[in-house]
């Protein structure tokens, strides 16, 4: 009996033994790999450092050059990656004056008339403008999900016309009405940008992209254009697009 006992404690100890192996030579293994993958990842980073996106002088006609960018080297700002790459990125304010130009167009048009355009319509004021063929909807809109009485006056600014009992909606909309900020609404399914790569003016379907989504924004410093979906495949309510919409320029807008 005491024999076979050490013959099972002696297995046992094998056994523990073959674990222990078995162990360490998985967490062996994933050292080498985890060492290998750091070696590879360093190589690589070192290389790429050295590419021409890295360098700090880099003009905006060497980036066009390398990526194969065809745009007009004036459209375009340099930006940095987290990683301290340049790239190239329409300049903020040419979005933001090609969308509105679009708005008012309401078709296609060529760059020659973004600047004249822009400045003959683009409002003066801070506060809400609504563009002029959707103010019948964007008012129903904003009456529906509102407490207060509002107006759109002669020059498409939303204008509170009596203050009543107010809900989340209401506080917000007074304090963008009152802000330094200007804010154009209007209703698509899509607006007109620049295309990143060769600068041509094209059609963003947002709405295509994601029936789901309420609205899109253009931004340039306190300038913000929402685009509200026009919901033709009817997935959202008019109360989550509008209240989504508030809740955004709370966030980003309204400091």
């Amino acid at each position: 009996m005491k024999e076979k006992k050490t013959f099972y404690g002696i297995i046992r100890i094998i056994f523990i033994f073959i674990i222990i192996a078995v162990i360490f030579f998985i967490v062996s293994i994933n050292l080498i790999k985890n060492n290998c993958d750091n070696e590879i990842d360093n190589i690589y980073t070192e290389y790429s450092k050295n590419e021409i996106q890295y360098q700090e002088d880099i003009s905006v006609e060497e980036i066009k050059n390398e990526v194969g960018y065809t745009g007009e080297s004036s459209l375009y700002n340099i930006d940095t990656e987290y990683d301290g790459r340049k790239v190239l990125n329409i300049k903020a304010e040419l979005q933001y004056k090609v969308a509105f130009v679009g708005i008012i167009k309401q078709d296609k048009f060529e760059m020659s008339e973004i600047d004249e355009v822009f400045n003959e319509n683009y409002p003066t004021k801070n506060g809400i403008w609504i563009e002029k063929t959707n103010r019948k909807k964007i008012y129903e809109i904003i009456n529906e999900n509102t407490l207060s009485d509002y107006k759109i006056g002669d020059e498409g600014y939303l204008e509170i016309e009596n203050q009543k009992e107010q809900n989340n909606n209401d506080i917000i909309l007074e304090k963008i009405i009152n802000s330094d900020e200007r804010v154009i609404l209007t209703i698509n399914s899509f607006y007109y940008e620049l295309d990143n790569i060769n600068g041509e003016i094209v059609e963003y379907p947002f709405e295509k992209l994601d029936s789901y989504q309420p609205f899109d924004l253009i931004k340039s410093e306190k300038n913000t254009i929402i685009v509200l979906s026009s919901n033709k495949a009817n997935k959202l309510k008019n109360s989550q697009i509008f209240e989504e919409m508030l809740l955004t320029l709370e966030q980003d807008i309204i400091k």
